[in-house]
């Protein structure tokens, strides 16, 4: 959800960039689609690790040999 708000929030940064002239308009529009982007780099990461953890750690039900149907449960 958060990497969804962030893409969002970038779209509307550069939307407002393309109208806004006023200078210091502008440049707090700057900074905040910076921080932007450097949150939604973080999320996107942190998301990345996540997946790769989930996908390395073993199913405690095959440890025990169950099987799993097509839906994914026991």
């Amino acid at each position: 959800m958060e990497r969804f708000v962030g893409r969002q929030n970038i779209e509307h940064f550069r939307e407002m960039l393309k109208i806004t002239t006023d200078p210091d308009q502008r440049q707090v529009l700057e900074k905040l689609l910076l921080e932007a982007q450097a949150k939604l780099k973080k999320d996107e990461e942190d998301h990345r690790k996540n997946l790769s953890i989930i996908q390395t750690e073993p199913d405690p039900l095959e440890d025990r040999g169950v099987a799993r149907r097509p839906n994914g449960r026991a």
